[in-house]
């Protein structure tokens, strides 16, 4: 927690309406945009366990035990079951507040995304499942506009050298989709 706080103090977080609040820094800091990152954390958890433990009980409040249907998430989905070295098998947030109106031509892919992902889901047979992820994302590659696969950038540093050092791009989709179905599982 005290890497959040700026000259000793913790920034202030204010509601300006149900989807967006300010951050209220006491002096100008650099490291604004690490600590503007950090989501909204749900206050009716929260609370209640920073007021009997105090702040340090957040850092041991989630471990390996805790149910992950009890985790609150903040993004399109949330987890609904999780199996080490496994699965881990997502459901849409209910509470999600990101939506287009009508006439957006997102919702065409958006359709064809959430059927393909029902398809995934919503079936216990593993081959059926394979094919709906397949499906699920050859039509995520292909169709959402906003997601491009660029290389990974070389990264030099002390002798070192990490990344994608001599890239080749593989552009044929139906192959990048294969790749998590190549490694065994036990």
């Amino acid at each position: 927690m005290d890497s959040i706080k700026v000259a000793g103090e913790f920034p202030r977080w204010e509601p300006i309406d149900d989807y967006t609040y300010r951050i209220i820094f006491p002096t100008v800091t650099a490291r604004w945009q690490m600590i503007a990152g950090v989501g909204p954390l749900p206050k009716h958890i929260w609370e209640p366990v920073i007021k009997k433990d105090g702040l340090e009980a957040v850092y041991s409040f989630y471990g390996v035990d805790t149910d992950v249907k009890k985790i609150v998430g903040s993004g399109p989905f949330t987890i609904a079951e999780y199996v080490p070295s496994q699965k881990v098998v997502l459901k849409r947030n209910p509470y999600y507040y990101r939506k287009d109106v009508k006439e957006s031509p997102r919702r065409e892919w958006e359709k064809a995304v959430d059927a393909a992902w029902d398809e995934a889901n919503l079936t216990t047979d593993e081959e059926q499942r394979k094919r709906g992820f397949e499906k699920f994302q050859r039509i995520w590659i292909e169709k959402v506009p906003w997601v491009y696969f660029y290389n990974r950038a070389t990264i030099h540093a002390y002798k070192t050298r990490f990344g994608n050092t001599k890239p080749q791009p593989v552009s044929d989709y139906s192959f990048m989709g294969t790749l998590p179905y190549m490694f065994v599982k036990d």
